[in-house]
């Protein structure tokens, strides 16, 4: 089940990521469907080893991530990232 997709591209200081998600409904089916865009800065994070950062409030939750590029070939871009919201355990 692809429930996030993110679609890359540049943008000054970083990159441009268009987020298109979907959640699936509990009682009826479907899906809850969204799109957003995220401006990942170009910076190494808390520890020093991120490729990019990116923080913001997404339905009143505030989060912080880490974007890491694993691997690029010139055919793909291998990324991960972590994350969480600020709200505590």
């Amino acid at each position: 089940f692809p429930c996030q997709v993110n679609t890359f591209s540049t943008a000054p200081n970083g990159m441009r990521n268009d987020i298109e998600f979907r959640v699936p409904k509990p009682d009826n089916g479907g899906y809850w469907q969204n799109r957003l865009e995220e401006v990942i800065i170009d910076e190494r994070g808390p520890q020093g080893k991120a490729s990019y950062t990116v923080g913001g409030k997404m339905y009143g939750l505030e989060f912080r991530e880490q974007w890491y590029i694993v691997g690029a070939d010139s055919s793909f871009v291998l990324v991960a990232y972590k994350g969480d919201t600020q709200q505590g355990p």
